[in-house]
């Protein structure tokens, strides 16, 4: 049996070897975001400012479209920032928002803020659009946006939520796992 092993493990040793490498890889293009991010973010004390720099920021390396929602002390959340890739949707994005949330909706945005929990639809079938929507003006922005993987991830200041930032795949980049939704976690 060992004889027979013996020719097996150099290929089992360069799968494990390159897995490790594509991990390193991966955490280390991780950090460079991530410390990118924090370069942007700390360039302004201007909250558009800011917000229009983490969307572009973010649009170039981590989704096709972001939607930053700040927390209002009464009422909905308001949209602030709505960046997509393909300038072509620049339309669409001015009116998802200029759409105003139902704050005794159901909206995700307000989930998050409330549960302070991020959401992960790695995949959306128009079933989970609807179940994200709270309207069909708002099912049809999104459709014209560009849906197929959605994650939404609460924006925590010290001990208070202070928004959400929407980040969503058109079939530009790859939908969104458990790895990509620690990453905005990390950079919420």
């Amino acid at each position: 049996i060992t004889e027979r092993r013996q020719p097996e493990e150099p290929p089992r040793t360069l799968i494990r070897e390159q897995a490790a490498r594509s991990a390193a890889e991966q955490a280390a293009q991780r950090f460079r975001f991530l410390a990118e991010a924090g370069r942007t973010l700390a360039a302004s004390l201007e909250r558009d400012q800011t917000f229009a720099a983490l969307s572009r920021l973010c649009v170039g390396n981590m989704a096709d479209w972001v939607a930053i929602y700040v927390a209002q002390e009464r009422g909905a959340p308001e949209c602030v920032e709505v960046l997509h890739r393909d300038p072509e949707r620049a339309e669409a994005s001015g009116s998802l928002r200029k759409q105003l949330i139902d704050p005794s909706g159901t909206h995700p945005v307000l989930r998050v803020i409330a549960t302070r929990e991020p959401l992960l639809v790695p995949q959306v079938d128009d079933d989970d659009l609807t179940a994200l929507t709270q309207d069909a003006t708002h099912r049809d922005l999104l459709r014209e946006l560009g849906v197929s993987s959605l994650m939404i991830v609460p924006l925590v200041d010290r001990s208070r939520c202070v928004g959400a930032i929407v980040f969503a795949c058109a079939h530009l980049t790859p939908d969104f796992d458990q790895n990509r939704l620690a990453q905005g976690c990390e950079l919420a």
